[in-house]
C-alpha cells in the first residue's frame, strides 16, 4: 500500500508541475503581448501631433485593430513553430527507417512521409478554418461594441489589400499575352466598328453557320464580330464548330475582338494534330486562263475555294476534278443548271465540292453528311465560299427513305479510308466494315420544310429507295442523282424505274444503256438528270444568249484539253509499235496530226454527250448548242 502511495504521489506532483509550467507560459505570453500593445500605442501618440485630437471611436477602432494584427502575428508564429516541429519529426523517422532497415524499406518510408504531407496539409486548413473563425468573432465583437459603421471602414481597407495583391503579374497571364500579341492598329480597328455599330443608319450584316443571313438581325442570344469582316455570329455556335478542335483553347482570346471567321481566314482552323484530319491542300480558284497544259492544274470555276485531304485514299482529289473540272452535275444542252436564287438540298454531301459550287453560283444550300470526318470539311468547305446575299447550313445525319423509331441509324465505314463509299446500305455488314450509330432523316420531311428548287443525291446506294418514297415532290424543279449499279446491276429494273421517274420529272437525261441484260463496266453508276419541264420557254432571251456563250467557251477549253491528251497517248503508242519506223517519228507524226480536224479521238464522257429530249421541243436551239458542244 504505501509503494502505490508513493507512485500516485508522485504522478499528482508531476502532474502539478505541468500545470504550473503551462500557466507561467500563459502569464508570460500574455505579457509579452500586453508590452508590445502597449509600445505600438505609445509610438502611435508619439506619432499624432499634439494638434489633432482623436475621438472615442477611432481610438476605439485603432485599439481593435493592433490586437487583432498581434494575435494574427501570435499565431502565425505558433503554427510556423509547429510545422518546424513536425518537419523534424518526420526527417529524423525517415532517417531512422534507412539506418535500421537498409534502402529495401524506402518505399514503405515513402508511404509514411506521403501520409504525414497529407497530415501537414490538413493542419494548414486548420489554421485557416481557425482563423476565419477568428475574423468572424472579431467582426460580431466590434458590431456589438462600436456600431457597423466602424465595421464597414475595416471590411473597405482588408478588400483594398486584396486588390493590390491580385494586381500584381502572374506567370500564367505573361505566357498568355506572348501567345496573343495585340497588334498596334488593334485599337483603331476596334473602335472603327465600335463607331460604327453606334450609328443608327448603319446596318450590320449577320452570317451564321447555324443558317441564318439576315441584315440587323438580332434574336437576343449573345454574338461575336468577325475582326476582318465585320459580320456577326452565334458565340454558341461559334463554340459548337470548335468542339474537340484545337483551337477550343484559345476561345477566351477569340472573343477579346480577336475572333476571324472562316472567310477571313481559314486555315486558322486547319490545325495539324487532329485524329480525323490530319492535313489539308488547298486548291485555289482560278480564272479562265488558256495556257493550261494538261488537266492536272484542277482549274476550277471562278471564285470557289475548296480544301482536301491530302492523303489519295481518301478520293478528294477525284470528287473536285468529276465536279468542279468536268462539270458532271450540269447540263447545259438540257439547261439544268444552278441558278442564283435557288434553293439546293445536297444529300450527301461529303466534303462539300457540290455545295461550294452552288454557293459560289448564289443558291442556297442545305447539305446533309452523316460521316463525322467528312461533315468536319463539309462546314469548312461551305463557310469558306458562302456569300452575303445567300445561306449554308450542315446537318451531321443520313437521309433514309422512312423514319425510325429512335431517329438513328448504323453507318458503315470504309476499312481502307476511301471516306467517299461510306453507306448505310445494309450490304456493308456482310463485308466486315465498322459500323457505327449515326442522327437521321427522312427526305420527304426535308422537302416538306425547305421548299427547294433542287434536290442533288449520292448516298451510295439508297438513291432508288429515296427517289421511290417520295409523291410529292413540292417546289423541287430538278433532281441530280447517282443510280449505283453494285447493288443491283439489272439493266430492267433501272429502266422501268425511270418509267416511274418520269410521271413527276417528263425531261430525264442520263447515258444510252442497253435494254436487256446487267450492267458491266467501271465505274459502276451513272448519273441521272429530271426536269419538270421546259424551262427555255421562261427564261429572257439575254439569259440564253448569256449560258450560250459561258458554255461554249468552258466546251472550247475541255476540248482543248482532251485534244493534248489524245494526241499525246496515240504518239507513245505508235512509238512503242514502230520503235525504229522512219514513218512514226514524232517530227513526222506531230505534222500530220497538226489539224485538230482530221483527228478523230473518243473522250471518256462521250455517252453523257448524246443529243437530249429538250432538242425535239425546241429545234431552233439545235444548230446553235450542237455548234458548242
Amino acid at each position: 500500500m504505501s509503494i502505490r502511495l508513493a507512485l500516485l504521489r508522485s504522478l499528482k506532483d508531476d502532474k502539478d508541475d505541468k500545470d504550473s509550467r503551462q500557466h507561467q507560459a500563459s502569464k508570460i505570453q500574455g505579457q509579452a503581448s500586453e508590452s508590445a500593445f502597449k509600445k505600438k500605442v505609445s509610438k502611435k501618440e508619439n506619432s499624432t501631433p499634439s494638434a489633432c485630437v482623436m475621438s472615442d471611436s477611432s481610438r476605439r477602432v485603432a485599439n481593435l485593430k493592433s490586437r487583432t494584427d498581434i494575435n494574427q502575428e501570435t499565431s502565425t508564429e505558433v503554427f510556423k513553430e509547429k510545422k518546424i516541429a513536425v518537419k523534424e519529426s518526420i526527417t529524423n523517422k525517415k532517417r531512422r527507417v534507412l539506418t535500421a532497415h537498409g534502402s529495401s524499406s524506402i518505399r514503405v518510408a515513402i508511404l509514411k512521409s506521403r501520409s504525414e504531407s497529407r497530415r501537414l496539409v490538413e493542419m494548414n486548413d486548420e489554421m485557416l478554418s481557425e482563423q476565419s473563425t477568428q475574423k468572424k468573432k472579431e467582426e460580431r465583437c466590434h458590431v456589438s461594441a462600436y456600431g457597423s459603421s466602424s465595421l464597414r471602414v475595416a471590411i473597405l481597407r482588408s478588400r483594398q489589400k486584396v486588390d493590390e495583391k491580385s494586381r500584381e503579374p502572374k506567370a500564367r497571364t505573361k505566357k498568355r499575352r506572348k501567345k496573343f500579341p495585340v497588334s498596334p492598329n488593334q485599337e483603331k480597328i476596334d473602335n472603327e466598328a465600335i463607331a460604327l455599330m453606334d450609328q443608327d443608319c448603319v446596318a450590320w450584316d449577320f452570317v451564321c453557320s447555324c443558317g441564318i443571313a439576315e441584315k440587323n438581325y438580332d434574336d437576343g442570344v449573345d454574338m461575336i464580330q468577325c475582326r476582318g469582316c465585320y459580320t456577326w455570329q452565334h458565340d454558341s455556335c461559334v463554340v459548337e464548330m470548335l468542339r474537340g478542335h484545337p483551337l477550343a483553347s484559345r476561345l477566351g482570346a477569340l472573343r477579346e475582338l480577336r475572333y476571324l471567321c472562316f472567310r477571313c481566314c481559314a486555315e486558322r482552323y486547319l490545325m495539324p494534330g487532329e485524329t480525323t484530319i490530319l492535313y489539308h491542300e488547298k486548291i485555289s480558284a482560278l480564272e479562265e486562263r488558256k495556257d493550261i497544259k494538261g488537266i492536272k492544274s484542277k482549274d476550277l470555276a471562278q471564285g470557289i475555294s475548296i480544301y482536301v485531304r491530302k492523303d489519295e485514299n481518301f478520293g478528294d482529289h477525284k470528287i473536285v476534278n468529276e465536279v468542279l473540272v468536268r462539270r458532271v452535275y450540269e447540263k447545259p444542252k438540257i439547261w439544268f443548271e444552278i441558278v442564283p436564287g435557288e434553293k439546293w438540298i445536297d444529300c450527301g454531301g461529303h466534303i462539300g465540292t457540290f455545295s461550294a459550287l452552288a454557293l459560289a453560283s448564289g443558291a442556297f444550300v442545305v447539305a446533309i453528311e452523316p460521316c463525322p470526318q467528312n461533315f468536319k470539311l463539309l462546314q469548312i468547305n461551305g463557310q469558306a465560299n458562302v456569300q452575303p446575299h445567300n445561306s449554308f447550313r450542315a446537318i451531321n445525319a443520313a437521309v433514309l427513305p422512312q423514319s425510325t423509331r429512335s431517329n438513328t441509324t448504323l453507318l458503315y465505314l470504309h476499312t481502307t479510308s476511301t471516306a467517299f463509299r461510306h453507306s448505310v446500305h445494309i450490304s456493308r455488314e456482310e463485308k466486315g466494315w465498322i459500323p457505327i450509330t449515326v442522327h437521321a432523316i427522312q427526305l420527304s420531311q426535308l422537302i416538306e420544310q425547305e421548299q427547294p428548287t433542287g434536290v442533288k443525291i449520292d448516298v451510295q446506294g439508297l438513291e432508288r429507295a429515296l427517289v421511290d418514297s417520295i409523291t410529292n415532290w413540292g417546289s423541287v424543279q430538278k433532281l441530280v442523282f447517282e443510280y449505283d449499279f453494285e447493288y443491283e446491276p439489272s439493266l430492267p429494273h433501272f429502266h422501268a424505274f425511270i418509267e416511274r421517274l418520269k410521271h413527276h420529272f417528263p425531261i430525264i437525261y442520263h447515258p444510252r444503256l442497253r435494254a436487256t441484260g446487267q450492267f458491266i463496266g467501271f465505274p459502276n453508276g451513272v448519273l441521272v438528270h429530271a426536269l419538270r419541264g421546259d424551262i427555255t420557254h421562261q427564261l429572257p432571251p439575254d439569259v440564253i444568249q448569256f449560258h450560250k456563250e459561258r458554255w461554249q467557251l468552258w466546251y472550247k477549253h475541255l476540248e482543248s484539253i482532251q485534244k493534248r491528251q489524245v494526241r499525246s497517248t496515240l504518239l507513245a503508242a505508235l512509238n512503242s509499235r514502230f520503235p525504229h519506223s522512219p514513218h512514226t517519228h514524232p517530227s513526222v507524226l506531230e505534222n500530220h496530226l497538226e489539224d485538230d480536224d482530221d483527228l478523230n479521238y473518243t473522250s471518256s464522257s462521250s455517252s453523257d454527250d448524246d443529243e437530249p429530249i429538250i432538242f425535239s421541243r425546241c429545234p431552233d436551239l439545235r444548230h446553235s448548242l450542237s455548234s458548242s458542244s
